[in-house]
């Protein structure tokens, strides 16, 4: 019987290593290239922007070149999961050096993804239906609605609908990628970037406040900021925010933290910043 087990597992092994040689050649082969390098090849070395050194830039340029044929392999690696065979990839890679398998996890081929996207720029704008869909995946949810805010009003609208999701977790990063951290500072107030994300998110104030109505208080928390961070249509976001300042005995501890967030929201539209 030991022999027998034995024997199968070997088999199990043998098969695991064809596969994972086999997806690896695959991809290789469907992989755009540029300059004798795999898109995937340069993708590892793109960062979060600004591009300074030398070698970011290079990178992104070749990104760049690629273009839009980029787009479907880089859809495909956002969508990456944890697998049996990726993981088994990864121990391979270690224990020998004959076959070129990757030892990137699945978290890595997603981030690399997301940064090869942001690199695009306006070129990768035919992604945002997808990416769109994509949001609505509460298990990509988080890196996806990451890069739908680089592309300005389109991007903000798409981020907008992931707000009626039935999913906490689409809903809450849909809501935290409508915030620009830099629009709380007073002295942020006429930066062009700052004063451009303003223009841009405006597109999604109504989703927004008909999310005010979100029974989570930590999605409701990023819900209230981003409005206060937008600051724009007063005449509609301030009167919707003010239910949030009234302290009522079976609410209160419901509203404790979004009641907060009103409030700093308010100031924001008088011009105090907080």
């Amino acid at each position: 019987m030991k022999p027998f087990s034995a024997n199968r597992s070997c088999w199990l092994a043998a098969v695991l290593v064809c596969g994972a040689a086999l997806a690896f050649l695959l991809i290789q082969r469907t992989e755009p290239r540029y300059q004798g390098r795999t898109l995937g090849e340069w993708v590892a070395d793109v960062p979060l922007p600004p591009y300074e050194d030398g070698k970011a830039r290079e990178a992104v340029h070749a990104v760049r070149q690629i273009g839009t044929n980029a787009l479907p392999f880089l859809l495909r690696q956002i969508q990456t999961r944890e697998s049996l065979l990726r993981s088994f990839g990864v121990w391979l890679k270690k224990k020998q050096s004959l076959l070129p398998l990757s030892t990137r996890t699945d978290y890595q081929v997603r981030f690399d993804a997301c940064l090869a996207i942001i690199a695009l720029g306006p070129t990768a704008e035919p992604a945002v239906p997808e990416l769109t869909r994509l949001l609505h995946v509460p298990e990509l949810a988080a890196d996806v609605g990451g890069i739908l805010r680089f592309f300005g009003s389109k991007g903000y609208l798409a981020l907008s609908t992931g707000l009626t999701n039935s999913n906490r977790t689409v809903r809450y990063f849909s809501a935290v990628n409508l915030v620009m951290v830099e629009a709380k500072l007073p002295r942020n107030a006429t930066n062009e970037a700052v004063l451009n994300y303003r223009r841009e998110a405006n597109v999604a104030i109504p989703n927004l406040i008909r999310a005010l109505d979100d029974p989570d208080p930590k999605v409701l928390h990023a819900v209230i900021t981003a409005l206060g961070y937008i600051r724009q249509e007063p005449e509609h976001v301030v009167p919707a925010l003010q239910k949030f300042l009234t302290d009522t005995e079976n609410r209160a501890e419901l509203y404790k933290s979004p009641r907060y967030a009103a409030k700093a929201a308010i100031k924001m539209f008088e011009g105090e910043g907080i």
